[in-house]
């Protein structure tokens, strides 16, 4: 991006972010990554329970929030609008509310108008489109 101010600052001992890879004794490489797992069905818990040990899980502890507004917003951001200033948080919530309020959309055709569908004009405007413009850049 011909950026030069900039400075990499990264825990482990190799340069690896919130996605990386381990290889372990036996030469085995596991992908960790953001969006490895995410379960609220007691069934697949359970599933995976038994599958492997919760105590031989590897747990992430992901903190990466949004910089917006001269202020860190925490991700995930729609549950984080406190952070923002009162009068974008108003309209983020009145869009939601007026949303539900009408019929359904149609079918979305394209990935914005999915974002438009699921999280309004707002703050698809706000936050969804902006961010997934960069994520994609």
């Amino acid at each position: 991006l011909g950026y030069t101010n900039w400075e990499l600052v990264e825990a482990s001992e190799k340069a690896s972010g919130l996605a990386c890879t381990i290889r372990d004794e036996s030469r085995f490489s596991w992908d960790i990554g953001v969006h490895c797992l995410f379960s609220h069905f007691e069934f697949f818990d359970a599933l995976l329970d038994e599958m492997l040990p919760p105590k031989e899980w590897l747990y992430h502890q992901r903190y990466s929030p949004a910089r917006m507004r001269d202020t860190w917003v925490g991700y995930p951001v729609q549950a984080n609008l406190w952070r923002l200033p009162r009068d974008e948080v108003m309209g983020i919530v009145k869009d939601l509310a007026q949303k539900e309020a009408r019929p359904p959309p149609p079918k979305p055709r394209n990935f914005k108008e999915w974002l438009h569908a699921g999280f309004g004009e707002a703050l698809t405007q706000s936050f969804m489109a902006p961010y997934n413009s960069q994520a994609g850049a």
